[in-house]
Order: C-alpha cells, then structure tokens, then sequence
C-alpha cells in the first residue's frame, strides 16, 4: 500500500484523488491531505512540499520511498485498474526532467481547471 499526500485546497487535485480512488485496486493507496495534522506529522512542519506555489504530490512507498511529481505521478498510475496500469509503467520510460517540466506546468494551470 502506498500512501498519497495530495493538495486538499486543490479543486483538481482533488478531481484526481476521487478518479484514483475510483479507478484504483481495492487497498492499493491510501490518501492524506496535505493540510492535516496527519500529513504535518508524517512529512514535518518545514517540508519543501508544504510550502506555497511549490506544493506538489507525495508518495511514501511501501519500502519508505519518497516520490515527487512525475515518479509519483506514474506510481499512483501503477497501483491503477487497466489501462492506467499500462501508462503508468510506459511514463517510466520518460526522463524525469521532462516528466517534472510536465507536471509543474499542469501544477501551474491547475488553478484554470
């Protein structure tokens, strides 16, 4: 099981936590609000993913990994039903610069969903 810590405060975010939940395997990933005592405790008061405009997602991974944006991004996917499995082990492939540059951007315009 995988632990998510996501934006609450985020309209998008949460659209793909609900699309997550829906379309995950039963008991693959748990998700935290970053905002909540939880997320504060797990992650710390001074983490850079805490901080304002750079929030991002994170994944702790079963074997105490942090993951950031795209690696996090495809993790979440691989814990996904087909064939969001399948596009989860295929984003692997991409350089995580290029796959950073393309969350940050979504990160960016999440505020125009």
């Amino acid at each position: 099981m995988i632990t998510i810590y996501y934006d609450g405060n985020c309209t998008f975010c949460n659209y793909c936590r609900r699309f997550a939940e829906i379309h995950s395997q039963p008991g693959a990933m748990t998700f935290v609000d970053l905002n909540s005592q939880e997320a504060v405790a797990a992650l710390g008061n001074d983490s850079r993913h805490l901080v304002r405009p750079f929030r991002s997602i994170v994944v702790h991974t079963e074997t105490n990994n942090e993951l950031t944006k795209w690696q996090a991004t495809m993790m979440i996917a691989k814990q996904m039903k087909q064939p969001w499995r399948l596009l989860g082990y295929l984003g692997q492939v991409v350089p995580s610069f290029i796959g950073d540059t393309i969350y940050d951007w979504v990160t960016y315009s999440r505020r125009f969903f």
